[in-house]
């Protein structure tokens, strides 16, 4: 409902994908043994440094990379929401999220407004780890962490949203071999704890310290592809249920197989890299390419969406 507040959070998210231009700075000698050189005004003036800060500074052998100290108390954020969307309320709760806010007050104009918001609110607060309503007043919900993100936890996560990710492929295979509506449920559900993690997974990268500004874009894009590697699963599934599909061919199931086998080899090179299997998973990845087209020919009509949902589930 604040454009400009919306334009300025997008250009923020955006801006960290960004590398900054470089810049020359001339080392100026003080005393003896100290050498210095100035900080840019604009990165001054962005993380509110002041005389007397104290900075972080991580030796990176041939670099050094400056940070502002974590401040975990600043970490608040005060929106005035003057009327509600469902689909931009969600996006700017999502985007809050992500970016690592502790602390949310979402201040309404009404009461009216404010218990909208308030279910809005509770109905997007299941999606997430670790958020919750903290307190309100009459006009205001206060949302936000419990106890503290250790930045540590970014590569803990990312593992974990690589099992569930599997997790979902592997039993959908499972269940697609004995249809049942009440089993094919449980993976929507899991889509939904892999949506979840989804969502932590990009608060943890932008919470940590541990993260280059040369990985962040690959981090996420990572992240951002094994979602969507999801929703191919959910969106198969929902088509099953949709449509009442008892059983599904000899050849769609092996083609099923060969996807999830495809999806675990890229996770085990991802986490013990060999040479050997990276050249055997592009070899893999040339020959589906070739063999594609193929695949949709003399299918049984209902399995075409599947085979299409597959290739594409494949190619993420």
């Amino acid at each position: 409902s604040n454009p400009n507040l919306l334009i300025k959070l997008i250009a923020n998210y955006l801006y960290s994908f960004t590398s900054l231009s470089f810049m020359k700075r001339k080392v100026v000698q003080h005393g003896a043994k100290t050498l210095t050189i100035s900080l840019p005004a604009e990165w001054v003036k962005r993380n509110s440094v002041h005389v007397g800060d104290e900075l972080e500074i991580e030796d990176k052998y041939t670099s050094l990379e400056i940070a502002q100290q974590k401040n975990e108390e600043k970490s608040e954020l005060t929106v005035h929401i003057d009327k509600i969307n469902r689909l931009l309320f969600k996006r700017l709760l999502s985007n809050l999220y992500k970016r690592g806010y502790n602390t949310i007050v979402l201040v309404f104009p009404t009461s009216e407004i404010k218990e909208l918001g308030r279910s809005h609110v509770l109905e997007y607060l299941k999606k997430t780890v670790g958020w919750e309503i903290l307190g309100e007043k009459e006009h205001s919900l206060q949302i936000g962490t419990v106890a503290s993100l250790n930045e540590e936890e970014f590569p803990q996560v990312l593992r974990r949203y690589w099992l569930t990710t599997i997790e979902l492929a592997e039993t959908f295979a499972e269940y697609s071999k004995k249809i049942n509506s009440t089993e094919m449920q449980k993976i929507i559900d899991l889509e939904q704890k892999q949506n979840s993690l989804e969502l932590f997974c990009i608060r943890a990268l932008n919470k940590t310290r541990n993260v280059t500004k040369i990985d962040y874009p690959r981090y996420f894009l990572l992240i951002e592809r094994l979602e969507e590697v999801g929703d191919e699963y959910k969106y198969m599934t929902e088509y099953i249920m949709k449509d009442k599909i008892t059983k599904v061919s000899k050849e769609t199931q092996e083609l099923l197989e060969q996807t999830n086998d495809y999806l675990r080899k890229v996770y085990e090179s991802y986490y013990m890299f060999d040479i050997k299997d990276v050249l055997l998973i592009t070899m893999k990845r040339e020959d589906f390419e070739k063999r594609k087209p193929s695949l949709f020919f003399k299918k049984p009509e209902k399995e075409l969406p599947l085979i299409h949902h597959l290739c594409s589930a494949f190619v993420k």
